[in-house]
């Protein structure tokens, strides 16, 4: 499988800069991270990162994960159980505990969690955007065991687990009282070396931690539960500073060419910029939904978008 995921990734990309066509993004940057290839495309004065993992696609649902079928959950009644159960992946992933990387494979439910995140309350969204923020050092680094994924699976713990009432009080502390919950909870798994799949509640997602990881792991999260407000603080501070940073640079390149990538002429084409505003206003419009770019083998002469499990 790792074999042909280089093929096709890397095939593709060196298409794309053979022949580089103006409107197209151009790749500017390959890694690999593990099972996953990180690519960063250049789409005029914009860049946009995408983590690439190939998949196989299913329809309908999992056998092993049929007893969540049968459960009560936060969703039920606001989308319908075909909307929930739209399908599955397996990924080329392996266990953290003595896997194979060469013969196992993991289940994702991705698709149903995008329909899922639809019919979170609103304060607990906001909870669960705030916990992102000021976890986001802890989340991006892969030697604490844990990532963004567990946050958001007890996030949907949460919402089942929790009055609904409570979960879309009006009042104006409703979502300071969700990211406090979010950060017990997460510190309880922690502690516990134990976070249930949401979909397979008997896969216990920290079971490879250590007993020195997580006590790391839950001294730092006890830092921030101590005055989460200051940390949030500080993460809002430096999304505004790298918003700032952002604008600066895009007045600079309008004015003197992107850096790194230099047009034949010196100036960004209409085209380009159309591109870059396109997928500004997709990110915009899209809320909560999963949007991401497809590299048609049979036609790359344009961009494809995906919606969801609409392209456009």
């Amino acid at each position: 499988d790792n074999f042909l995921r280089d093929y096709y990734i890397m095939n593709h990309l060196k298409q794309l800069r053979r022949s580089p066509q103006r409107g197209i993004p151009t790749p500017e940057r390959l890694e690999r991270n593990g099972p996953l290839t990180t690519i960063i495309l250049q789409a005029g004065s914009s860049r946009v990162l995408y983590d690439l993992l190939p998949v196989v696609s299913f329809r309908g649902w999992p056998a092993v994960a049929q007893g969540w079928l049968t459960a009560n959950h936060f969703w039920d009644g606001k989308i319908t159980e075909e909307e929930a159960i739209s399908g599955f992946y397996l990924l080329p992933c392996c266990s953290p505990l003595g896997g194979r990387p060469d013969r196992e494979w993991r289940l994702a439910f991705s698709r149903s969690e995008v329909q899922l995140k639809k019919c979170i309350p609103f304060p607990m969204a906001q909870a669960f955007q705030a916990a992102k923020a000021v976890l986001s050092r802890i989340l991006a680094r892969p030697r604490t065991g844990l990532s963004l994924y567990h946050l958001r699976t007890l996030l949907f713990w949460a919402c089942d687990r929790l009055p609904a009432a409570y979960l879309s009080c009006p009042e104006a502390d409703t979502p300071g009282r969700l990211l406090l919950g979010l950060l017990d909870d997460l510190a309880h798994c922690i502690l516990g070396k134990n976070c249930p799949n949401y979909f397979l509640p008997q896969c216990n997602m920290l079971e490879h931690l250590s007993d020195s990881q997580a006590l790391l792991v839950a001294r730092k999260l006890a830092h921030v539960r101590s005055d989460p407000s200051e940390h949030l603080r500080a993460a809002l501070d430096q999304a505004r500073q790298a918003g700032q940073l952002k604008k600066e640079l895009t007045a600079s390149t309008n004015g003197h060419g992107s850096p790194g990538h230099h047009p034949a002429n010196g100036i960004i084409s209409p085209s380009e910029d159309k591109l870059a505003q396109r997928l500004q206003q997709l990110v915009t419009e899209n809320p909560g939904k999963s949007i991401s770019v497809f590299l048609n083998p049979d036609d790359v002469s344009r961009p494809h978008f995906r919606i969801d499990d609409k392209f456009y």
